[in-house]
């Protein structure tokens, strides 16, 4: 045993403090525990797997947590179910976010449209799965509940910045009820206090969805109209207020480099090939790292290392285009690497738009050597992610024909679906931590011109688009781009009213 133990990870340590004392019944624990992630990380685990699990008392042999709360009555004016039958509930009120948009009530559409876009869902489901399992100790739940769910999520083997929010999650599940219900959202210091402290907008996205979740599941009578209207009002005001320089930079640099060494993990390799992969990631900016999952940065630093060392003849951008069967937050993922040059950026949304393809998320960024990086996250015309190799072949070609050779996209014609709308943009200018950078948040009414229409204002005033986060949420397109002036410095207040002029005159027509 004094051998194995020097080879024994942190795990079994834990084991040992909670009384697993043999080495034996640590292995069947750390089974246990692999297919318990497993269900959980599983599309259908919350259908009848969860369900089986909580009849048949399996949750609460493996959950000591679960096991205190099984039948526990919740003595107030609001709680119809008992605290696991509760729980149960909230699980399968998230399982329903990732059913057809379509099927679902339309006060559930934006949490539907969040959760299908998650990259890790089964970190929700957790927090979902600890949020009330502290009631009846004494003490605040909220508080106590974070504790398990942290030590739960260790023991697991999940990655820091799961552990980070699901412990954050369970800790703050009440923050957005409390202060969509009882405090003005349309008051800035409540905003900006609740910015602060939800801090970024996978936490916002998460903690949205649980919110919902949590009150449907509560009272059948309780979830209602106004509830829903706040509590999105409140989203898409904090959302801003997020990008507008109240999200947590600490929290980004850390979950950056959690994300470089789990992607240098994955890509094992050798000295020589790590000094390289180190020498490339100083060329990316860091929203390169921030906003991709460790295993597509993995593949994109892998396709980028062989294209760099044996680029295409006659390709004078220099032009690298990724699309493979992989399927990233329910999307197809389309990466783009290339020389940057005037037009770029209307190019390649005209040329998805001509495939008739939906851009749902986007992030566009310059390398420090003039280079550009954007990744797509897209669905095809029927909605789903392409999974012919066909249809992959065909949109390769024609991005590769229109990026590299110049060919011309004819324009589609205007959806008849949003012809009937008015389309009013709602223009914001944030604040930017670079001098030499404006930041101008653009939200209106998603169609296949919206992307055009805000280039040409761009052009007009003949600015600088340095970065871009494109997003759709809804049927509304929420884009922040980094810009600057033809002297290559922050817009001036008149500059911004002039823009603000040209976008709206360009997006209403």
């Amino acid at each position: 045993m004094t051998k194995s133990l020097a080879l024994v990870p942190k795990l079994y340590v834990r084991c040992v403090k909670l009384g697993v004392a043999s080495w034996a019944t640590y292995k069947i624990f750390s089974v246990a525990a692999r297919q318990f992630k497993a269900i959980f990380a599983h599309p259908q685990g919350m259908v009848l797997a969860i369900t089986l699990m909580h009849q048949h008392g399996i949750l609460a042999s493996y959950l000591p947590q679960w096991r205190e709360v099984v039948g526990q009555m919740q003595f107030d004016l609001f709680h119809a179910y008992t605290v696991d039958e509760h729980t149960h509930k909230v699980l399968k009120n998230i399982y329903a976010y990732g059913k057809d948009i379509k099927s679902l009530d339309k006060d559930l559409a934006l949490a539907a449209d969040i959760y299908q876009k998650m990259s890790n869902k089964s970190t929700l489901l957790f927090g979902a799965l600890f949020h009330d399992l502290a009631k009846g100790r004494g003490g605040d739940h909220s508080e106590l509940g974070a504790v398990d769910a942290n030590m739960f999520a260790k023991f697991h083997g999940l990655k820091v910045s799961q552990q980070k929010l699901i412990s954050w999650l369970v800790e703050n599940h009440l923050l957005m009820s409390i202060t969509s219900q009882r405090m003005d959202i349309y008051d800035s210091e409540v905003v900006n206090a609740f910015a602060k402290k939800v801090g970024t907008l996978t936490r916002l996205d998460a903690l949205y969805c649980l919110t919902i979740a949590d009150i449907q599941a509560t009272n059948d009578d309780l979830w209602n109209d106004w509830k829903a209207s706040l509590l999105q009002d409140l989203y898409f005001i904090t959302r801003k207020a997020l990008r507008g320089g109240f999200e947590n930079v600490l929290q980004i640099r850390t979950l950056v480099r959690e994300h470089k060494q789990e992607a240098l993990n994955l890509l094992n390799a050798d000295e020589t090939t790590a000094d390289a992969i180190k020498a490339l990631w100083q060329r990316l900016p860091i929203g390169f790292f921030s906003n991709a999952e460790a295993d597509d940065i993995a593949r994109y630093t892998q396709a980028l290392l062989q294209h760099n060392q044996s680029p295409a003849e006659e390709n004078q951008y220099n032009t690298l285009i990724l699309l493979d069967d992989s399927v990233v937050k329910g999307c197809s993922d389309v990466f783009v690497y290339t020389k940057d040059r005037s037009g770029l950026f209307v190019k390649l949304f005209n040329t998805l738009a001509a495939l008739r393809m939906s851009v749902k998320q986007a992030q566009i960024a310059r390398t420090k050597d003039g280079y550009v990086v954007e990744s797509f996250k897209v669905l095809d015309f029927d909605e789903k992610p392409i999974t012919s190799a066909q249809r992959r072949k065909q949109v390769l070609n024609k991005l590769y024909q229109v990026l590299d050779k110049d060919v011309t996209i004819p324009k589609r014609r205007a959806s008849r679906r949003h012809q009937s709308f008015d389309n009013h943009p709602s223009i914001e200018f944030l604040y930017s931590r670079k001098s030499t950078r404006t930041l101008v948040n653009i939200s209106a009414l998603d169609t296949s011109e919206f992307m055009e229409q805000i280039a040409s204002a761009f052009r007009a005033l003949d600015l600088n688009i340095h970065s871009a986060t494109i997003s759709t949420v809804g049927e509304r397109a929420d884009n922040v781009f980094s810009i600057s002036n033809k002297q290559d410095q922050q817009l001036t207040s008149e500059e911004q009213q002039q823009l603000t002029l040209e976008l709206a005159n360009a997006i209403t027509g």
